[in-house]
């Protein structure tokens, strides 16, 4: 299902939606212990200095307004409703 809302809304949106602290945390501290020979996406990492947050603070790569949130699951669900009907079809 994931993959789906990738096609939908596409990965900067989803990933906005989403914790940065969170993929700022799992690159900076998880991964270097796996594979160092990808450092952290400097994007985000300047994002969360900046407490520039996603939906969590109203700015991130994109800037929110209180209804935004909304608007991007409704959108994910209309599209998604329509992709299952091609499914059944």
């Amino acid at each position: 299902m994931e993959i789906r809302k990738v096609a939908v809304i596409g990965a900067g949106l989803l990933g906005d939606g989403i914790a940065q602290e969170f993929a700022t945390a799992l690159t900076s501290f998880v991964l270097p212990d796996l594979d160092d020979a990808v450092p952290p996406p400097r994007a985000i990492a300047e994002n969360v200095e900046k407490g520039n947050l996603g939906v969590k603070s109203g700015h991130g790569t994109y800037a929110w307004t209180p209804e935004s949130p909304e608007e991007v699951r409704q959108r994910i669900a209309k599209a998604l409703t329509e992709i299952q009907k091609w499914s059944a079809e």
